[in-house]
């Protein structure tokens, strides 16, 4: 007989996120059939056929699975009646990327001061909004100065900040080189 291959192929996915590896596949080969029965012909057949379990999986898939990569790996049961062993190449990689924090656009609360003359604004972490963490994450931002658009008196004004990896302090449980 001409055993088949069970190929895992390549996926990706979101830290905190789970993936369904299930499809993750590709099958070759072919079955030999008797040669007094169909003359020794291959016939192309689907995973369904031969297999009564076929399982793609990677210790990546699941929702607390670090950034980096992992191998996706298949396991299968041949059919009764199959006379085969099956080859499972295991070519496949998971990648998990890291998950973009959002960063409102405005600065929430109130920033105010009075006038002296400056453009520094004095910001504390309530106002900044985080969103988008895995569930049971977060972070805050520790930063605080930003620049005021004019140091004249007025209101409406606009405040720029910017923020490096090391302006933000993260929760327990919260590893921030996954985001």
């Amino acid at each position: 007989s001409n055993s088949p291959t069970i190929t895992t192929t390549d996926a990706q996915k979101t830290y905190g996120d789970t993936v369904d590896l299930s499809s993750n596949y590709t099958l070759s080969g072919a079955y030999q059939t008797s040669a007094a029965t169909y003359g020794n012909v291959y016939l192309a057949v689907s995973a369904a056929d031969l297999f009564s379990s076929l399982t793609v999986s990677s210790t990546g898939a699941d929702a607390n699975a670090v950034v980096g990569t992992y191998d996706i790996a298949a396991t299968a049961v041949a059919n009764s009646g199959y006379g085969f062993t099956y080859a499972s190449t295991g070519n496949g990689t998971l990648t998990v990327n890291r998950r973009l924090v959002t960063i409102t656009g405005t600065l929430t609360g109130t920033v105010t001061k009075g006038y002296d003359g400056s453009d520094a604004a004095t910001l504390t972490s309530a106002n900044y909004l985080l969103s988008n963490f895995a569930s049971g994450e977060g972070a805050t931002v520790t930063k605080t100065t930003g620049t005021y658009n004019t140091a004249d008196a007025g209101s409406g004004k606009l405040v720029t900040v910017s923020l490096v990896s090391s302006d933000y302090t993260a929760d327990a449980g919260t590893d921030l080189r996954n985001y």
